[in-house]
């Protein structure tokens, strides 16, 4: 047993003018170039696991915007996997 936890991760770019939007295509690009987001992207980019529930997570570089959830997870900081998204976080 232990305890589960309910965990949303949301960025969003606020202006969607043409620098704002070549910025947000250059930090998507630093994070699939960056190997300690590699578990993090790739559960971005292939739909959810570790009990992500919905068809919205991911990443939506129309309106620069990253989004995934996860409703009944063990979120521990020494699994491989979060610590991939802590790097997103830290970015």
């Amino acid at each position: 047993m232990g305890y589960r936890s309910e965990v949303v991760i949301i960025v969003q770019m606020d202006d969607n003018d043409e620098e704002s939007v070549r910025d947000w295509h250059l930090f998507i690009a630093e994070l699939k170039a960056f190997s300690k987001c590699n578990s993090a992207m790739r559960e971005l980019m292939n739909g959810d696991k570790h009990g992500g529930v919905g068809t919205e997570n991911g990443i939506d570089m129309k309106n620069c915007s990253l989004y995934v959830h996860f409703a009944d997870v063990k979120w521990y900081d020494t699994d491989e996997w979060v610590q991939s998204f802590n790097h997103i976080i830290d970015k």
